[in-house]
Order: structure tokens, then C-alpha cells, then sequence
């Protein structure tokens, strides 16, 4: 239970970035044309490429700390996934902007959620196991449901976030 819990939060954090980084409103450039600015004027691309590369590595992810589970054991792994995820999300949080650290500002922002999408690929996979092995007998599928339970949750929870943020 409390690993679908972790799950939510994340999930909810991602699937309310990913609402935010869609819902982005309109605004004139200086050559008078509609666009979306995120970082760069221009370069909404980028921005979605930079997102994109977490969900790009989450089935290496799943795969590289399956098989490491499998040899050293699923708590000892999810604790090093828990830890990649706070790294990336610490380097998410803290790199100042191109403005201070040039090139290198965005270089660490895909660093970081390459080791997200790594995490989030390997947590889901060994999770779910987890929680299926450690449930009673009687109720296996009752239990193996939360995490999957979590996504939709997660879903809600920034759906409504968002839709409150751009009411105003």
C-alpha cells in the first residue's frame, strides 16, 4: 500500500506537468504571430523532446532493475530506484536557467529526467510484483490492482489541479 502511494505522488507530479507543459495559453511573440513560449521562444519542440526522454527509457529502466532485482533482491533495488528518482527530481528542482548556466542548464534538465523515466520504469515493473507477493492468497489481485488504481487516481488529482490553476 504504501508503494502505490509513492506511485500516486509521482504519477500525480508527471501527469500535472504534462497538463501544464499542454495548456500553456497563448501569448503574441514580438513578430506579432500567435505561439506557444515555454522555454524558448519557438522551440516548443525542445521542451517536449526534454519531457519526452523520461518515457523513452522507462522500459530500459524496468528491464536493467528487473534483472538486478531478480540477483540482489526487489527491496534492495526499489531502494535504489526511490533514490534515482530523488536525484533526478533534485536536479530537476535545482538547475538554474540557460540564462546562468548556458548550454549546460538543459543538458542536467534531460539528465535528470532520464534518471526519472529510468526510475519510474523500474519502480512500476517491481512494485507491482512486490505487492503481489506479499498479499494474502485470497486477495492477490485485490492487492496487484493498486498501483494500476494509482495511475488513474494520479490522473484525476492533476486534471483537477490543472483545470483550477486555469480557471482564474
Amino acid at each position: 500500500m504504501r508503494r502505490s502511494i509513492g506511485w500516486r505522488a509521482e504519477r500525480r507530479s508527471s501527469t500535472g506537468l504534462r497538463h501544464a507543459d499542454t495548456s500553456v495559453r497563448p501569448r503574441r511573440r514580438p513578430d506579432s504571430t500567435i505561439g506557444f513560449c515555454l522555454i524558448i521562444p519557438g522551440l516548443t519542440h525542445l521542451t517536449f523532446a526534454t519531457f519526452a526522454v523520461g518515457f523513452l527509457v522507462r522500459p530500459i529502466g524496468g528491464v536493467v532493475m528487473g534483472r538486478y532485482a531478480d540477483r540482489a533482491g526487489r527491496v534492495k533495488a526499489l531502494s535504489w530506484i526511490m533514490l534515482a528518482m530523488s536525484v533526478g527530481s533534485l536536479l530537476l528542482g535545482l538547475t538554474p536557467g540557460s540564462a546562468t548556466l548556458g548550454l549546460a542548464a538543459p543538458i542536467l534538465v534531460v539528465i535528470g529526467r532520464l534518471a526519472q523515466g529510468f526510475a519510474v520504469g523500474a519502480q512500476f515493473a517491481l512494485s507491482s510484483v512486490t505487492i503481489y507477493e506479499l498479499a494474502p492468497p485470497d486477495k492477490k489481485m485485490f492487492y496487484g490492482s493498486f498501483n494500476m488504481l494509482s495511475l488513474g487516481i494520479a490522473a484525476m488529482l492533476s486534471s483537477g489541479q490543472n483545470c483550477c490553476i486555469h480557471r482564474s
